[in-house]
């Protein structure tokens, strides 16, 4: 793996996000009364130009009075090509108070779109003395979005979520559909004689999984038009969940219960977890078998760079705009009170972004702690990979190691006992 670790994204529940226009505050109380995982009041494409400001003023005064319990609670605002867009951002965070979790941005193109939203933010935050920052969520729904996906993932840490909006990204494309989202009839292939229909969105979904888990963003699948196909919503989000993305919208309650269905793990995943946790654990009591230790405490910072401003928390309390880059010093006493009582020791992999400053200590404590029982005789010490060498060559501790190996992959397989060929070629 590279040595710059992939980031976590926020760890709150988003299987299913109900819209409703702001221009209809007789449904809010519904929607807040749902069982939906996040709440987004719509000021753009449901809400008619006449009505943008009496639906910001319905907003906000819901934002305010209603009870919306634990639900994430998203105003997506208008296009920042409208004359609307700063009103509503400066509106609701001058007004809303800090209820407002989150401010969805309609047909981000560039990651210069979410810097203006960004900066505007930001000012009125400070402005307001705000405690808690607003996050974004940035819909993908235009030829530049798709192709400047992963430039608008690292576009500001302030960004949670990420969605496919189909309706406009087919418009914008050019693409022939008759519906949003799901299958398109004319969108097969052909083989004696049958039509074998495929998905016209999955090369789309795909990018944007892969640039949200890059970048520590939740995917997120959009709309589906017909929500009088139960079917098509179940099927659509069956791929979406299997693709990686962890949730899907609904633009009618109907389909709730239908994405928290397809999105919330059932009960034999959840048992089969326990079952492994719980093996673990009498694995781990009786000195026997295979024992997961994971990190208890984690070095976060919001910028990847030396001398970045950083903190050790918890390694379940990583605040959503901050990163991962290095273990903890509880987690490095927990690595090295094992290396005591181990014989052998097999490292593939860093601690953390060792090579940047002063993300390095965990790794190079750890490397120092296995060199030093290996000089003593205590511990015989083996490692493989680019990365792990180019870290214990920093750390001062490759010369101490029984073997090092530069091979990564190669080195795990042939611990694996498979036979790698340029060995068996060798062998003649």
């Amino acid at each position: 793996m590279s040595f710059r670790i992939q980031p976590s994204p926020a760890a709150r529940p988003n299987r299913c996000q109900l819209f409703g226009p702001g221009s209809r505050p007789a449904i809010f109380e519904k929607m807040a009364a749902s069982a939906a995982d996040v709440i987004n009041l719509d000021l753009e494409d449901s809400v008619a130009p006449d009505d943008k400001t009496q639906a910001r003023t319905n907003i906000i005064t819901a934002i305010n009075t209603l009870d919306w319990g634990k639900k994430w609670l998203s105003v997506r605002i208008n296009g920042l090509d409208t004359p609307y867009w700063y009103r509503d951002v400066v509106d609701l965070l001058e007004q809303a108070g800090e209820r407002l979790d989150q401010i969805m941005i309609p047909k981000v193109g560039c990651g210069a779109d979410v810097y203006a939203v960004d900066a505007l933010v930001t000012a009125i935050e400070t402005a307001t003395d705000r405690t808690k920052p607003v996050s974004f969520e940035v819909i993908i729904e235009s030829a530049a979005g798709i192709a400047h996906v992963e430039e608008i993932a690292a576009s500001s840490p302030r960004l949670q979520a990420m969605s496919l909006g189909a309706a406009d990204f087919a418009a914008s494309m050019g693409m022939q559909t008759t519906g949003i989202g799901g299958t398109q009839e004319n969108y097969y292939m052909a083989h004696n004689g049958q039509k074998h229909w495929s998905d016209p969105w999955h090369w789309a979904q795909a990018a944007i999984v892969a640039a949200c888990r890059t970048h520590g963003i939740l995917p997120v699948d959009g709309p589906f038009g017909d929500f009088s196909d139960d079917e098509g919503f179940i099927a659509q989000s069956r791929r979406s969940a299997t693709l990686g993305m962890v949730g899907k919208w609904a633009i009618h309650p109907k389909q709730i219960a239908l994405a928290n269905e397809v999105f919330t793990p059932s009960e034999d995943q959840v048992a089969e977890a326990r079952e492994i946790l719980a093996a673990m654990e009498k694995a781990k009591a009786e000195g026997a078998g295979c024992t997961l230790l994971l990190p208890v405490d984690v070095v976060v910072a919001a910028e990847f760079k030396a001398g970045a401003a950083n903190e050790t928390v918890a390694a379940d309390a990583c605040p959503a705009d901050m990163m991962i880059l290095d273990a903890g010093p509880k987690s490095v006493g927990q690595i090295k009170a094992l290396f005591e009582t181990a014989k052998t020791v097999i490292w593939n992999g860093p601690l953390g972004a060792f090579e940047i400053n002063p993300f390095h200590i965990a790794t190079f404590a750890a490397a120092k702690a296995a060199a030093d029982l290996t000089k003593a005789g205590k511990l015989i010490t083996v490692a493989g990979g680019g990365d792990t060498v180019a870290a214990l060559n920093l750390a001062g501790a490759a010369d101490d190691f029984t073997y090092i190996s530069t091979a990564g992959g190669a080195f795990l397989e042939w611990m694996e006992g498979k036979t790698l060929p340029g060995v068996a070629a060798l062998g003649g």
